[in-house]
């Protein structure tokens, strides 16, 4: 199954009902804000002994100016 919670797409085994997923999916997104990091995906499968969350985290760049020896941009 796959969803968007909140902006981040989460994979999920189809085992799983919508509500366990959101739930799950929710409570992952804010303990990362909180830990100030974002998640860019969620991938959630499952096995006899449990549900095995795996988080990516967002890629992220900035630009940053740069001034070569002749003072030129």
């Amino acid at each position: 199954m796959y969803a968007i919670i909140q902006g981040v797409p989460v994979f999920a085994d189809s085992v799983l009902s919508k509500e366990k997923i959101q739930e799950i999916a929710l409570d992952l997104i804010v303990t990362w804000t909180w830990e100030g990091r974002t998640i860019g995906k969620i991938e959630l499968v499952c096995d006899e002994k449990g549900i095995h969350a795996c988080m990516y985290e967002k890629a992220c760049s900035k630009h940053i100016p740069w001034k070569n020896d002749h003072g030129e941009e």
